[in-house]
């Protein structure tokens, strides 16, 4: 009877803790940090794919770059049973590349190295032609790139780093570097994430909006925005912002000009089929002003703020907005900003025409996810972002945070088909209005190429190079992919990219795709008159305007290898 007792409260000590960590195990995982996945990563196609064709469930519609930890899950909800071959073989490759070797604080190296060939060195083809000075035509170059990413999480922190050298920065006119070496941070920030909050700080493209294109206010299109962003909330309702200060600029008598921009918004993702977010954007400018309390207050309206009384110290360019979104067999979405608009018309300076930008589409799948469309039209206004200060324009060295142009009409059409060996197709058209089809004014049609394939020498000495080292003394094999070329970051803009996915292969054990070659060709139709009128940097490009041609685009992607530890 006493060993029995003896025993059982023996039994139950050594049982307790197991049931403590238990119990803890579960908030403990969800305060572990997760790395975003970049936007130019080479997964993003296939994952924006997916979300369009509804195989897959976007994790947060309005809202990129995606967690990886988010990604993950809703690629473990897909219902492969009823999805196509490709779509289930695309999935799974998603998963061994996302999915964490080990749980726990832990750190990641990688490398990458990768060759482009292109015909113009800028990101944006609609940029040729435009500009002050008029972005040039050619000449073809072969570019290269080499970098290394360094990653450390612990518990509910995160931080992350990526430097490359890219040799077409030498020659973008749009990259700012006064060197002119080619050296970017792409991603450097460390974030702290917690169940119902999240503080960030540091360089990350981000885009607020339908993500089939760049968001009105925020995108990437601006190199290297270092910003501070909090998210307060559980998923389901939650409020965001985005503070970053712009570049200096220096007035008629040489004093420096401080500049500052705060994006906020109320994000609403209710179990069901809608999201929305209503939000708000300011910028702020003057000699000696600061980061200004009571613009950075998150729940309050910069607005009202900006019209008490209080000389120019307050004086402030707003923007409201509104995101929506409806999931369904279509889903479809759309953005709206109001830059300016003239209720009271009392003076000369209250006729100005009202300034806004939309933009309202739908996107779908066919064949079982093999197939997904994507259309929708866009528009910004006359005199959109601009501002009787000047510094007070949403620039960050002359690059809009949010959309590339302004005074311009865009419909575009999109579609993609998922192949069996893992090649993604995205054809596009895109038709500016009063345009006519046979010389549209930014039609590219993508000219597919197969899915190469590495033989297996070429694939053994290549993966020998790149082994992944994970805790617990397992060891991964694979090549590593990043996509570093033309284009980065600008995917879902009217250019067309054709992409080929190659796999390393197994070695030692089956470790996540690595080592995608990829390679395209690029057939751009520029018309003479496109009605873009306002090019890079907001310049009018009414008289220097896009010139018809036919451009070439051929691209091998990075390999690389990462370490774990």
């Amino acid at each position: 009877m006493v060993v029995r007792c003896a025993r059982g409260v023996q039994i139950a000590r050594v049982v307790r803790p197991f049931l403590l960590l238990l119990c803890a195990a579960a908030p403990l995982a969800a305060q572990e940090a997760s790395p975003y996945v970049p936007l130019d990563h080479w997964s993003m196609p296939y994952v924006e794919h997916l979300i369009a064709s509804g195989a897959l469930r976007d994790p947060t519609p309005l809202t990129r770059p995606i967690r990886q930890a988010d990604l993950v899950r809703a690629l473990e909800a897909v219902d492969t049973l009823v999805v196509s071959d490709a779509v289930y073989a695309t999935v799974r490759r998603l998963l061994r590349a996302f999915r964490p070797a080990a749980r726990g604080p832990s750190y990641r190296l990688a490398g990458d190295v990768g060759l482009t060939a292109a015909t113009y060195d800028v990101r944006d083809p609609l940029e040729l032609g435009r500009g002050v000075p008029a972005r040039p035509y050619g000449p073809s170059r072969l570019y290269g790139n080499v970098g290394a990413e360094a990653q450390l999480q612990f518990g509910p922190g995160i931080a992350v780093t990526h430097l490359y050298e890219n040799t077409r920065l030498r020659t973008d006119p749009d990259w700012f570097d006064a060197r002119r070496n080619g050296l970017r941070a792409a991603e450097a920030y460390v974030s702290g994430q917690w169940r119902y909050a999240e503080v960030f700080f540091g360089v990350l493209d981000r885009n607020w909006g339908p993500s089939p294109i760049q968001g009105l206010l925020l995108s990437d299109n601006p190199y290297n925005l270092d910003h501070f962003a909090i998210r307060v909330g559980p998923p389901s309702v939650e409020l965001q912002a985005v503070i970053a200060q712009l570049d200096t600029r220096t007035d008629s008598a040489g004093a420096p000009v401080n500049r500052y921009m705060m994006q906020h918004r109320l994000y609403v993702h209710p179990p069901g089929r809608w999201t929305a977010a209503l939000w708000e954007g300011n910028v702020w400018s003057g000699v000696g002003r600061q980061a200004e309390p009571w613009f950075l207050n998150v729940v309050n309206v910069g607005y009202l703020v900006g019209s008490y009384v209080g000389g120019t110290t307050r004086t402030v360019n707003s923007f409201l907005g509104l995101d929506l979104e409806r999931r369904g067999a279509v889903t479809l979405f759309g953005q709206f900003m109001l830059d300016d608009i003239q209720v009271q018309r009392r003076d000369p300076t209250d006729l100005k025409p009202t300034s806004y930008g939309l933009t309202v589409g739908a996107k779908g799948g066919l064949h079982q996810g093999v197939v997904a469309w994507t259309a929708f039209y866009t528009r910004v206004a006359n005199l959109t972002y601009r501002n009787e200060d000047s510094s007070q324009a949403p620039l960050f060295h002359l690059l809009p945070t949010g959309r590339n142009f302004a005074d311009y009409d865009q419909a575009t059409v999109k579609l993609g088909f998922l192949t069996q060996p893992g090649a993604l197709l995205e054809p596009e058209l895109t038709l500016p209005p009063n345009t006519q089809l046979a010389v549209s004014a930014a039609s590219q049609i993508a000219l597919s190429l197969a899915s190469l394939q590495l033989r297996e020498t070429l694939r053994e000495q290549a993966v020998r190079a790149a082994v992944d080292v994970v805790g617990h003394g397992h060891a991964l094999a694979g090549l590593h992919e990043r996509r570093h070329g033309l284009g980065g970051g600008h995917a879902r803009r009217v250019a067309v990219r054709v992409r080929a996915a190659l796999q390393g292969g197994q070695v030692l054990l089956e470790g996540p795709p690595r080592g995608v070659l990829g390679a395209g060709v690029l057939v751009a139709l520029v018309a003479a008159d496109p009605l873009l009128h306002v090019g890079r940097g907001l310049e009018d490009g009414r008289d220097d305007g896009a010139r018809g041609g036919v451009r070439l685009l051929a691209g091998v992607d990075a390999v690389g290898g990462e370490a774990h530890g």
